[in-house]
């Protein structure tokens, strides 16, 4: 999986907004792909980019909390499901068919930038999930699970789950009332 080229075509965002439910998502994804036009070599379509870059900072990071420089390398078929609080690194390298929703991140660990990062085809992400890592493939047909932390390479066509539960203990709240009554 590699993309070659940061932008897709006007009819490539057009179906990729068109796939997309909700205004909020519809606008993202349309301002994002807008501003990838920013990195072309043609100069007509860089200054066209030019006032989505400066949108994309502005309603899509400011207002709707959704973090996706547009040096972001993400192929086309882009879903996003609710959203807010959601971070792509700059550097991330992303296919085709990426499904994201609430809350998640994906980025580097300790570089800012990472070295290797790379995201299959047809990967879907639950809520507040996060792939963290300097160094990271994930493969094609991946589904991670929501909550999930992922920091290793994973290899495709599986699921990512969070097998560790919390055992949250319930209050002692007789005690702490005797106590502060004392």
């Amino acid at each position: 999986m590699e993309c070659v080229k940061s932008y897709l075509s006007i009819w490539d965002v057009m179906k990729e907004v068109r796939k997309n439910k909700g205004i909020k998502a519809k606008l993202v994804i349309f301002i994002f792909r807008c501003s990838n036009y920013f990195t072309s070599k043609n100069l007509l379509m860089k200054i066209f980019g030019a006032a989505f870059v400066l949108l994309n900072k502005l309603i899509n990071e400011l207002i709707f909390c959704v973090e996706i420089p547009y040096k972001t390398r993400i192929n086309k078929g882009l879903v996003l499901w609710h959203p807010h609080c959601i971070v792509i690194n700059a550097g991330c390298n992303i296919g085709e068919n990426f499904v994201i929703r609430q809350c998640c991140t994906l980025g580097s660990n300790k570089r800012g930038i990472p070295v290797n990062f790379i995201v299959g085809n047809n990967v879907t992400m639950g809520i507040n999930s996060a792939i963290i890592s300097d160094d990271i493939v994930v493969g094609n047909n991946v589904v991670i699970g929501a909550g999930v932390i992922l920091m290793q390479s994973v290899a495709g066509s599986c699921y990512v789950i969070n097998q560790k539960s919390i055992l949250i203990k319930p209050f002692v709240i007789k005690a702490a009332e005797e106590e502060s009554q004392k």
